[in-house]
């Protein structure tokens, strides 16, 4: 950091708003002391905060006070703002064009911002843990980024461009550490950096983004990382990063004509992007088709069945579960999709044949429930097994007939994923956890007996914090219709229904 050059920007501001000024901090790549000492930066961003911001003078088209120039090859940003503009986030919309929980996550943590200046006011400001995130705020200041790498090749200023498009990865590395965890508070890309890797080895995004961060971090460097063709490179990774948002990859599923209302109303329009999107609308066709070929492991099942299915996307929106429940049903699910339904050629004796059960099982019941009169295509099949079945489930809640459906067979991601012997099992249940619910199928319901299949479903939803209701619970416990292990025979109308959609799906479609 040139200490001299910093001093005199602070001895200017102190000169111009003397006893105006409570604190002055330094935030961003120029203040990270983590940053190795060939990192290049031209950007100096300072926060100022002020008594009053009365005499400062503000733009036309803006209440926010701010200060843009360049100085010893530096493009320095000055904000100015009150202690009161972080008391909320509308206040803050006021003084500032940047996020709000970013914000405070920079000036709170003495790790992502320096005090150069003034009184420390991190502990006066709000904290931050109850504060949730706009990701959409988030990812817009992504494609700022990607819009300013197309406007500087467009100006033929190559390494410009380039700059603009590391600032993008960077955030977006930012925006991908706090989307899949929110309690991490960096602001560094050298700690963003390791929780990618990690989010990579986890499955959860592809090593496509890891690399090019790291790829952006060696440009900072001085080494020419990114081919010769880096308009054609960066267009083709705008492309992928659309395709996983239409995709629902991230923080929520966006569809094409929502995209494109995005880039338009972002910021002043990314008018760039928009035409980039344009030209490839045609790839989001084919996205579409493949998405819609691709909702079972097994592309032939849709093939076989008389109604239209939905993904399994389609039914976790129906659910009403807790946030840190639903990523670990998120994680069976992706689990299940490498692992079969069962073994020795009974149905779904394939990689992802389980996934595959627990879709078809889903829409089974959704499409009974929506339309009993379909019924009729199955009597003779329900007949044939000796089923009982009614005419009409539409009584029933269908959150919990879809939450029944998809957890109904979660003890298997445990169980195969052990029978094959994966190396890392990410869903597991103890024996002591399996006798555990034994004993609470006794004290709740009075049942006696033991089904290995059934306790290791219920251990794994209790291990992790899949919370269900007594219909629920009763309804795993019998889908297996007289076939069930649990005695007295008492299944409930939901477990009848489960049963009927498990019939169906594993007997007559062998999935």
């Amino acid at each position: 950091m040139d200490k001299p050059f910093i001093t005199r920007l602070i001895s200017e501001l102190k000169e111009t708003y003397k006893e105006n000024i409570i604190a002055i901090y330094g935030i961003g790549s120029y203040f990270d002391p983590s940053l190795p000492e060939d990192w290049a930066t031209n950007d100096i961003d300072l926060i100022v905060f002020l008594d009053s911001l009365d005499l400062i003078p503000k733009k036309n088209w803006t209440n926010v006070r701010y200060e843009k120039k360049a100085l010893n090859g530096y493009d320095i940003w000055i904000g100015f703002n009150s202690l009161e503009a972080y008391s909320s986030k509308e206040n803050f919309k006021q003084q500032s064009f940047t996020n709000y929980k970013w914000s405070l996550l920079e000036l709170k943590n003495p790790e992502n911002s320096q005090l150069l200046e003034g009184r420390d006011i991190r502990a006066e400001l709000p904290e931050i843990s109850s504060i949730k995130y706009d990701y959409d705020d988030i990812l817009a200041r992504v494609l700022y980024h990607l819009e300013k790498s197309i406007q500087e090749d467009i100006s033929k200023n190559e390494n410009a461009s380039i700059h603009q498009f590391t600032k993008a990865c960077f955030k977006l590395g930012f925006y991908l550490a706090v989307l899949f965890d929110p309690s991490f508070n960096s602001t560094s890309i050298t700690v963003i950096l390791p929780k990618i890797n990690e989010l990579v080895l986890e499955e959860k995004i592809d090593e496509k983004i890891l690399k090019i961060i790291v790829k952006s971090m060696k440009f900072r460097r001085g080494h020419q990382s990114f081919p010769k063709n880096f308009s054609k490179f960066r267009n083709k990774f705008i492309i992928y990063l659309f395709s996983q948002l239409t995709s629902g990859k991230f923080h929520r599923q966006i569809t094409f004509n929502e995209l494109l209302r995005t880039l338009e109303e972002g910021f002043s329009g990314f008018h760039h992007l928009i035409q980039l999107v344009i030209q490839v609308k045609d790839y989001y066709k084919t996205e579409r088709i493949k998405q819609k070929e691709l909702l079972f492991c097994n592309k032939e099942i849709q093939n076989k069945l008389p109604f239209k299915c939905h993904s399994i996307e389609f039914f976790l929106n129906l659910l009403n579960t807790e946030e840190e429940a639903m990523k670990n049903i998120e994680i069976m699910l992706k689990e299940s999709k490498k692992l079969p339904a069962a073994l020795g050629g009974y149905h779904g004796d394939y990689r992802g044949g389980l996934f595959d059960h627990i879709l078809l099982v889903s829409n089974i019941s959704y499409v009974l429930y929506k339309n009993p009169n379909l019924f009729s295509e199955y009597r003779d099949f329900l007949d044939q097994y000796n089923i009982p079945y009614s005419d009409n489930y539409s009584d029933l809640d269908l959150k919990r007939v879809v939450k029944s459906c998809i957890l109904h067979d979660m003890g298997k991601v445990s169980y195969y994923s052990y029978r094959k012997q994966f190396q890392v099992r990410k869903i597991y249940s103890s024996n002591y956890e399996k006798d555990a619910i034994n004993h609470e199928i006794k004290e709740i319901f009075g049942f006696d007996g033991k089904d290995l299949h059934v306790d290791e479903t219920l251990a794994v939803l209790k291990r992790y914090g899949v919370s269900i209701d007594k219909d629920i619970y009763q309804a795993i416990i019998f889908h297996h219709g007289r076939w069930a292990k649990y005695k007295p025979f008492k299944p409930n109308k939901l477990g009848e229904f489960l049963h009927i959609s498990d019939m169906i799906a594993s007997h007559l479609y062998k999935i």
